[in-house]
């Protein structure tokens, strides 16, 4: 496989993701590159990559979303565009990549 064949293939799964919530003072969009920011409500985006459902483990996912399965699909993306939106309590328990795989502060 030559660049412009894997170029032309990594296409079906390169997405944008575009995250929009409450920022009433605008101070979720000051460290992040992206974002547009309009009547206390800030938009953050970045890219993310679209993982094949073959990849994914569709008996844990099913267990988790029970019906609502069908509709999902999983994306890789950056946690910057996602954390300025968690609440406190969340940011605590965020996974930390080590070493060995994952761990929890």
């Amino acid at each position: 496989m030559d660049h412009s064949e894997i170029f032309n293939f990594a296409r079906n799964f390169a997405v944008m993701v575009r995250v929009r919530g409450p920022d009433p003072k605008g101070m979720k969009m000051r460290t992040h590159a992206f974002h547009h920011y309009r009547s206390g409500e800030t938009t953050l985006s970045a890219s993310g990559f679209l993982v094949p459902d073959t990849l994914c483990d569709t008996q844990v996912a099913k267990r988790l979303y029970s019906d609502d399965f069908e509709d999902r699909v999983l994306i890789v993306t950056v946690a910057s565009v996602v954390e300025p939106f968690l609440s406190p309590q969340h940011r605590e328990n965020i996974p930390q990549v080590g070493a060995h795989g994952f761990s929890y502060r």
